[in-house]
């Protein structure tokens, strides 16, 4: 009885076309709720509150930064990312997923 190798079955392994993959923003459930609660720019505790949410590590690991990542929403000032003045608003992308 003979086994694939693991390198085997990775040459196998073929990647789905591009013309098949999602074109929508896919993000987290988290995301998808800071998404809903965005009417202009926010402060990240102005987000925090309409979200309910006490703990801002959590905010900021599990809403904040996915939502950066993912390119829908942006820093007001991102060459300054502690300023006490910073904001965040969608962008283009997060308008889109807004509104799916």
């Amino acid at each position: 009885m003979t086994f694939p190798s693991a390198e085997d079955v990775y040459r196998e392994t073929k990647q789905v076309p591009s013309k098949y993959q999602a074109s929508a923003t896919q993000v987290t459930t988290q995301v998808e709720e800071l998404l809903k609660v965005f009417t202009g720019e926010h402060t990240r505790q102005d987000l925090q509150e309409k979200l309910r949410l006490a703990n801002r590590e959590n905010f900021r690991k599990n809403y904040l930064q996915p939502a950066l990542e993912s390119k829908v929403i942006e820093m007001t000032i991102p060459e300054k990312p502690q300023s006490s003045k910073q904001r965040y608003r969608l962008t283009s992308r997060g308008v889109q997923a807004k509104k799916i």
